[in-house]
C-alpha cells in the first residue's frame, strides 16, 4: 500500500527508508513535542509555576513528576531548583521512550503511580494537569492514596476548571491540608484553558 500523495507524488515514508509503526509513532511524538516547544505559554507556564513555588518559599531537594508528559518541567526545575533530584513517571511508554532519548541523565519510570513502592520518598510532588474526566474515581483514589502512602512534604497540583474532574481533597486531606491556592495568569496557559493552582503540605503530627 501506498503513502505517496496522489497528487504530487510525494512519500512521507518511502520504501528505501520505510519506518517502522514503533518508529513513526515515536516520530509523531517528537512532532507533538517540538510543536509544544513552539507555543511560548508551554514552557513559560512550567518557568512561572516552578518560580511562585520559589517564591513562596520551596526548595525541594527531590521532586516527583506525576504524569510527566514530555518533561517540560525538566528545563524550569533545573533553572529554578538546581541542587534538586527530578524524577518523571508517565504510563505511556512513547513519553518515556521519548524523553529518555532526548534526556538520558534523568531517572524516567514508565508504570502505574499506583504501583510504585510506598517506600519512596520525595520532597515534592507534582501533579500537573494528570487529574482529569476521563481518569475514572476509582484508579484517581488508588494513584492518591499510593500518593499519601508514600508521604511527600509538598503535593502541587495544576486543574484546568473547564476540564478537571473529581478534585483530589478529599482523598489527599487525610494527611494534607490545602495551603496555597492560586489563579494561574492568562500569559502562561492557551485560551481554552482556565488553570488554578493548589498547593498541599503534609500535617505535622501534634
Amino acid at each position: 500500500m501506498t503513502t505517496s500523495c496522489p497528487v504530487c507524488g510525494f512519500d512521507p515514508n518511502p520504501p528505501e527508508v520505510r519506518l517502522s509503526d514503533a518508529e513513526l509513532a515515536k516520530q509523531r511524538l517528537r512532532n507533538i513535542f517540538m510543536s509544544h516547544a513552539q507555543q511560548s505559554w508551554w514552557l513559560s507556564q512550567a518557568d512561572f509555576i516552578c518560580g511562585w513555588l520559589k517564591d513562596l518559599g520551596f526548595n525541594p531537594s527531590t521532586i516527583l513528576d506525576l504524569g510527566c508528559g514530555d518533561g517540560r518541567f525538566v528545563p524550569a526545575i533545573s533553572s529554578t531548583f538546581p541542587g534538586a533530584k527530578y524524577t518523571g513517571i508517565d504510563r505511556l511508554d512513547d513519553h518515556i521512550v521519548v524523553n529518555t532519548e532526548r534526556m538520558p541523565d534523568i531517572e524516567w519510570v514508565c508504570g502505574e503511580f499506583a504501583d510504585m513502592p510506598a517506600g519512596e520518598r520525595y520532597d515534592m510532588v507534582l501533579i500537573m494537569g494528570t487529574l482529569n474526566p476521563l481518569m475514572d474515581e476509582a484508579r484517581q483514589e488508588a494513584m492518591l492514596r499510593r500518593l499519601v502512602a508514600m508521604g511527600p512534604k509538598t503535593v502541587v497540583c495544576q486543574f484546568d476548571r473547564k476540564s478537571t474532574g473529581v478534585p483530589p481533597d478529599r482523598w489527599l486531606a487525610e494527611q494534607y491540608d490545602k495551603t496555597n491556592a492560586e489563579d494561574l495568569p492568562r500569559e502562561f496557559q492557551s485560551p481554552r484553558q482556565d488553570n488554578a493552582l493548589w498547593v498541599y503540605g503534609a500535617r505535622i503530627p501534634t
